[in-house]
């Protein structure tokens, strides 16, 4: 098949993972494959640049200053026409990612669904709602939008016209018709069945995969050794593209919850945040030497490597699909302690393969590591369940043999 990805990026977050692990299983497999994208950041075959500079393009500077005005998301960068000329040839299917991150404006969606049938992956619910990522606890997104009480959320607004934003949305999806959605979590795609924006559109559950061969169990002692991480006393892992200053993870109540387990355990213990540089965040000083920081990490054999050395992956998030990073490190046999939000508690089964405890309670979230670590029988069983669960319900294979499947139904449908 000849197939055309479009996503913000080639590397970073969670979205940019699958969709380069999608075009790299797609070129192994022998079809046509191209990943366009808004910022390239890889030398990857087959990654192609869309944005062009706007610098010296007097209409799309003009439009830069009418969207600073009225706050309309990204209608200043290219749509259609930059996405088309970055096309080596003529897709049979076009995959969506991403549509946020000022790469594509949605006004050139309709023009380019009608060049072949086109797929949308929810990696968020930026679609379907007035500009947030995750709305958290609002639902205004049900009925339009406006009176919006997070304007500061991913990607943030300067001024309240998420009800704009939310009614362009509308209008564009209108004109689509040849359109499949799907989402890697039940949850996701359960708020798309909702949404008056993607309501009509057929949908699709297909999980994310992973690489379970680079993402496997390994001696501790190795890893911690190749990392110059402590040889002794435990280390729970806290890893985010951002590390503690992304938005919608929950390093505040971590770190309150990381309080609290250094009173309750006896022993040395560290929390290693990966992804950052800083924590953006004044830790006391009672746990400043308990707290390591790590920088954002590309090489996955070196994330890998966190995994094994860490006892527990201490994910605290306040939303989330269908997160990765639980999935890597279910991989490693890394038992996961995770806030039950959005779709976590679909990849970790309570009291089987990690735990889950109530969003933003750092009392819950402490007592739940420190039951995995006082138990080491537990902490066993919690592993090689987690390893056996990402195996053979998570596994890269059967993400790609899903999507290649959806795609052969789209277009017979044309034929």
């Amino acid at each position: 098949m000849r197939i055309a990805q479009i996503n913000t990026a080639d590397r970073y977050g969670g979205a940019e993972k699958v969709a380069l692990e999608l075009h790299r299983a797609y070129l192994a497999a022998g079809h046509d494959s191209v990943l366009i994208v808004g910022h390239k950041r890889t030398g990857e075959p087959g990654v192609v640049w869309t944005s062009p500079r706007r610098r010296g393009k007097p209409l799309l500077m003009l439009k830069a200053v009418i969207e600073e005005l009225t706050q309309i998301q990204y209608m200043s960068y290219p749509g259609r026409e930059s996405i088309v000329k970055a096309m080596p040839y003529l897709p049979d299917v076009i995959h969506l990612h991403n549509l946020h991150g000022r790469y594509f404006d949605l006004a050139g969606l309709p023009g380019l669904t009608r060049i072949a049938p086109s797929v949308l992956t929810l990696h968020d619910m930026w679609t379907f709602t007035g500009h947030c990522a995750h709305s958290l606890e609002c639902t205004r997104w049900l009925e339009g939008c406006g009176e919006c009480p997070h304007l500061d959320a991913y990607p943030p607004l300067a001024c309240d016209t998420s009800g704009a934003n939310w009614r362009r949305k509308r209008r564009i999806f209108g004109k689509i018709k040849r359109l499949w959605v799907t989402a890697p979590s039940q949850w996701l795609l359960d708020l798309a069945a909702r949404s008056p924006i993607l309501c009509r559109f057929p949908r699709r559950l297909i999980p994310n995969g992973l690489d379970t061969a680079t993402f496997s169990p390994g001696p501790s002692a190795d890893a911690r050794q190749a990392l110059g991480l402590p040889d002794d006393g435990v280390i729970l892992l806290f890893l985010a593209p951002d590390g503690p200053r992304s938005p919608y993870r929950d390093f505040d109540t971590l770190l309150e919850a990381l309080g609290r387990i250094v009173r309750g355990f006896d022993g040395k213990l560290y929390l290693v945040s990966l992804g950052s540089e800083s924590t953006g965040r004044e830790v006391e000083a009672t746990l400043r030497n308990r707290v390591i920081i790590r920088g954002y990490e590309p090489d996955e054999r070196r994330i890998a490597l966190y995994y094994r050395a860490a006892d527990v992956l201490a994910y605290a998030t306040r939303a989330d699909n269908c997160p990765l990073t639980v999935l890597e490190a279910m991989a490693c046999g890394l038992p996961v302690v995770g806030s039950a939000v959005g779709g976590v508690p679909e990849l970790v089964a309570h009291g089987e393969t990690g735990l889950l405890v109530p969003v933003g309670d750092a009392e819950a979230f402490a007592a739940g590591v420190l039951r995995v670590l006082r138990d080491d029988a537990m902490r066993l069983r919690l592993a090689g369940a987690s390893r056996a669960r990402a195996e053979s319900r998570f596994s890269l294979d059967g993400q790609v043999s899903a999507f290649l499947e959806l795609y052969r139904e789209m277009t017979e449908g044309e034929a």
